[in-house]
């Protein structure tokens, strides 16, 4: 039986839609190991230890410090217990002044290593406007690289400023930042990930360019549009701050 954070699953719903999914939540419970199935699961959370799902392939890399072990374990639908450092890679590419790539989350529980794998995108003209170096108004106007990224289970925000003034970022050589996150705790079709048929008998193909954040998706359960630089925690679609990092390579991170 696989186990770990954010595990990836094929499930059958009541639509008759193979949708993909990555986890069970704390607050809906249940045993989601019958789910399972590495033969068709093509993200990092298919595989306990294997090192072709659990291995960065660029980017840099930094510890995610987390608020708590009880928030980690809410982020990975499960109880928790990491035995290893939980470390952060950013490996993102600027595309027409947007960032584009992936963000991972990986630890280990004893022999065992999980990874959240999250993207978002190759399109720079949908929606990826949210990947880009703004201005937080609330910290004094300081230059802040926001991300955005998604897997079939959440969303993951980042912001990240230089680590000394918060004011010169686009020279600094390293990153701190926070780590934000939003699970979806829904079992009807990710419309980005997932194809099904409604209730008149139509046919609705994954749509790769349906963001949560892009706005192709304007309501429901998989709407993530929080646009402010430090996304709220409370309003306009919440997140929740799962922890922060240091001494990220801006060069190897950003891709630049």
């Amino acid at each position: 039986m696989l186990t770990g954070k954010r595990i990836a699953f094929i499930a059958i719903f009541t639509v008759t839609v193979t949708v993909g999914a990555c986890k069970s939540s704390l607050n809906n419970g249940g045993d989601l190991s019958g789910y399972f199935n590495t033969t068709t699961c093509q993200t990092a959370f298919c595989a306990n230890s294997a090192s072709t799902f659990t291995s960065f392939t660029g980017g840099a890399v930094t510890t995610l410090n987390i608020v708590s072990a009880l928030t980690f374990s809410d982020y990975a639908g499960r109880p928790v217990t990491p035995t290893s450092a939980i470390e952060l890679n950013l490996h993102v590419t600027p595309t027409a002044n947007v960032y584009l790539g992936e963000l991972n989350i990986r630890y280990s529980e004893g022999s065992v290593v999980h990874m959240g794998h999250f993207v978002n995108g190759t399109n720079p003209n949908n929606g990826n406007n949210v990947h880009v170096l703004t201005v937080d108004q609330d910290a004094n106007n300081a230059p802040t690289y926001r991300f955005f990224f998604e897997d079939p289970a959440g969303i993951i925000i980042i912001t990240a400023k230089d680590p000394s003034s918060g004011t010169d970022t686009v020279f600094s050589t390293t990153l701190d930042g926070t780590v934000y996150y939003r699970n979806f705790n829904v079992t009807a079709p990710n419309p980005l990930y997932s194809s099904y048929t409604d209730y008149l008998g139509n046919y609705w193909p994954a749509n790769p360019n349906a963001y949560c954040w892009t706005g192709v998706i304007s309501t429901g359960p998989y709407d993530c549009r929080n646009m402010r630089v430090q996304p709220s925690t409370w309003d306009n679609h919440p997140v929740t701050k799962l922890g922060t990092f240091t001494g990220l390579d801006k060069k190897t991170a950003l891709g630049l």
